[in-house]
């Protein structure tokens, strides 16, 4: 089988993307099951990333931007309802393992599991989810290729007004699940943030696509309040950046206020 392995690893910034040893470990568990993992990303920032890493004894490494891609359509989708160009190795991997990294958000308030999907597109085509919206088109990607597994690195999140800006925080925690709804459920609550804020897992829910909130999440390991933090949101809350400027925005969604 062929496994692909899709982190989240477009920055080449220190602590601005996946664990590369928490990578080599999820690949070395695949290839000692006599399986061929591949781990790819959008953009060339993981192979700059990689580059030496022990991962190669275990994997390939390549960019999504550098494959073959297929037109494909989304069944059921809301958003992404006009095919669109994805490579061909996510739609034709035996298994799928997701490894997004914890960071807060200023459009969708927090990125993780499915967040991480957005990804999947090559190079500068993420826009049209940002133009067709970000939350429906985080949703429809899911539909598009389910993970079979997901493992979240908390191990360092990035919190604050990102991806304008945001900084690092070392947090330690690893969370694993077969359903990325109920790992982006388990996890926002863990980091303080309600399930019902974040309107892509509210829409995922209404899909059928997993739990609506914790008390839905059968949650195993270390117990629930040894690892709760707060995490530092992207600002809602307008303040003109000097006077004279005068922000008209009173009628604005919560997503384009955090934005502005």
């Amino acid at each position: 089988q062929r496994v692909l392995i899709k982190p989240n690893m477009f920055q080449t910034e220190p602590g601005f993307h996946v664990s590369p040893a928490l990578l080599a470990a999820i690949a070395k568990a695949v290839a000692d099951r006599g399986a061929r993992a591949v781990v790819a990303e959008r953009t060339h920032a993981l192979i700059e990333v990689l580059r030496d890493h022990e991962v190669h004894r275990y994997a390939q490494v390549v960019s999504f931007d550098d494959l073959p891609l297929r037109v494909a359509e989304i069944p059921g989708a809301t958003s992404l309802r006009v095919p669109i160009a994805v490579p061909e190795l996510v739609l034709d991997c035996d298994y799928f393992i997701g490894v997004p990294q914890l960071r807060t958000h200023a459009s969708v308030v927090y990125s993780n599991a499915m967040k991480n999907l957005v990804g999947l597109l090559p190079g500068f085509t993420t826009r049209i989810v940002h133009m067709a919206g970000v939350d429906e088109s985080t949703v429809d990607l899911n539909l598009l290729r389910p993970q079979h597994l997901v493992i979240s690195d908390g191990s360092t999140v990035v919190e604050g007004n990102y991806p304008m800006k945001g900084s690092l925080r070392e947090v330690g925690f690893l969370a694993a699940s077969t359903n990325a709804v109920a790992l982006d459920v388990a996890v926002s609550e863990l980091a303080g943030i309600k399930a019902y804020e974040v309107a892509y897992l509210h829409d995922a829910h209404s899909r059928g696509m997993g739990p609506a909130e914790l008390s839905e999440v059968e949650l195993l390991g270390t117990p629930f309040d040894e690892l709760s933090f707060t995490i530092e949101r992207a600002p809602s809350v307008i303040t003109a950046p000097r006077p004279g400027i005068h922000v008209h925005a009173d009628p604005a969604c919560p997503a384009c206020r955090r934005w502005i």
